[in-house]
């Protein structure tokens, strides 16, 4: 009879020894013959839509139907700035290219010179803060 050792165990390699292993035996086999079979509904995987798996996002408090305060184009994206809960506050949105759904950044701090936020890169703070202040100057 061929065989294998494996962890020290003698495991037969035969198709049929194996079987004779694997199948049950007893009331092991009659307790699986009496077990109702499992609705094949209750075993099927959840299906989660795309548009679930991106909600995840932070809520907005933006209502992009408004008119917001500026747009920026940076690096092929487009960022809005809406009016924040605080006076020295700025709602930041931002959409990929042929995407038509804003995903809300978070509320930054506006000195009037620096755009202030944990939540973003520096790098990208600091060239909306240049366009911010343009926008600012040119509305005065």
């Amino acid at each position: 009879m061929p065989s294998a050792e494996f962890a020290g165990l003698e495991v037969p390699t035969a198709p049929g020894e194996l079987a004779a292993v694997v199948e049950p035996s007893g009331e092991l086999a009659a307790l699986a013959e009496s077990a109702e079979p499992v609705a094949s509904e209750v075993l099927a995987p959840l299906e989660v839509s795309a548009v679930e798996a991106d909600e995840e996002e932070t809520p907005s408090p933006v209502n992009y139907d408004d008119e917001g305060l500026t747009e920026v184009t940076l690096d092929d994206a487009l960022y809005r700035f809406d009016a924040g809960k605080q006076g020295t506050a700025v709602c930041l949105s931002m959409r990929s290219p042929g995407s038509w759904k804003w995903r809300y950044l978070g509320e930054l701090r506006w000195d009037g010179r620096t755009l202030r936020s944990r939540q973003l890169e520096r790098r990208l703070l600091d060239q909306l803060s240049g366009a911010l202040r343009e926008f600012s100057a040119a509305a005065e």
